[in-house]
Parts: C-alpha cells; sequence; structure tokens
C-alpha cells in the first residue's frame, strides 16, 4: 500500500558510511525503528530506503540496552504494520510503502545487538 507520512530522525543508533540504524518518532511522538537497507527493487539508488516498525517502549529499551536483537524488533512490530522509508531533502524519512506483512528480504540477519 502506498502512503506518505513521516518519521523524524531522533537518535542514531549505529553509523557506518550512512545512519544504519535509526530511532524516530512519528508527527504524535509514537516511536519507530528503522535499519537501512540496500536492495529494494526501486530504480533510484542514490537514496537512503529504510525498513521499520513502530516499536513499544519496552521492546525499544531492549533492543538499547542489547538484550533484544533488531531482526527480532523487526518481526515483531507493535502494530503489524511494516514500512519503508526514504530520506527526503529535509533529512526526514518519508514512507513510501506500508505493509501488512513483514518482508523478510528487508530484515537483518539475526544475532545484531547494541
Amino acid at each position: 500500500m502506498k502512503v506518505t507520512s513521516i518519521l523524524i530522525p531522533y537518535s542514531t543508533l549505529v553509523f557506518y558510511d550512512a545512519p544504519d540504524v535509526v530511532h524516530c518518532k512519528d508527527s504524535n511522538g509514537n516511536d519507530h525503528l528503522v535499519s537501512r537497507v540496500v536492495e529494494t527493487g526501486y530504480s533510484d539508488d542514490d537514496n537512503l530506503y529504510y525498513y521499520g516498525v513502530r516499536i513499544s517502549n519496552d521492546r525499544l529499551f531492549k533492543f538499547l540496552d542489547g538484550s533484544l536483537d533488531l531482526r527480532e524488533c523487526l518481526e515483531l512490530p507493535f502494530e503489524n504494520q511494516w514500512n519503508l522509508s526514504k530520506i527526503n531533502d529535509d533529512g526526514n524519512l518519508e514512507v513510501i510503502e506500508i505493509y501488512d506483512e513483514v518482508m523478510d528480504k528487508f530484515l537483518p540477519k539475526s544475532g545484531f545487538y547494541l
């Protein structure tokens, strides 16, 4: 399903050559966790794309303290919705797709802990 909404980066949790894992907030103040993906199927290779979910405070804190891995966070969201977003000109994440089931091709490998 196509949609346009904005996620505002709150904290970059992992940065290599670009932000790889980012804690974001939506316009209602809800927490989201997004992970950068390389292969999206979109032809615009110049953009950074992120796969993410709305996440509960409890699961976010468990991820931040290293007791929950990134894949688990993205497999079991607060709501049964997953999203694909890209960085816009303002540096925010523009949600471009919403899915009602997990997209395995966007998930990171198991075992990624902070």
